[in-house]
């Protein structure tokens, strides 16, 4: 029987993505709204369902 072989770990903190993540932009004619990337999804489809209602 062989015995379990073990090995170091090292754990690191995540990497924050919104330092360096572009933003949401939404484009509509003129108008160029920008959103964090982090924006919830249903934030950004409520913007762009508004937007549709418009055209």
């Amino acid at each position: 029987m062989e015995t379990p072989a073990f090995v170091p770990l090292q754990v690191s903190e995540p990497q924050k993505t919104s330092d360096t993540a572009q933003p949401v932009e939404i484009v509509a004619d003129d108008v160029v709204i920008r959103l964090p990337s982090d924006a919830p999804a249903t934030r950004i489809a409520e913007i762009v369902t508004a937007l549709k209602g418009r055209r």
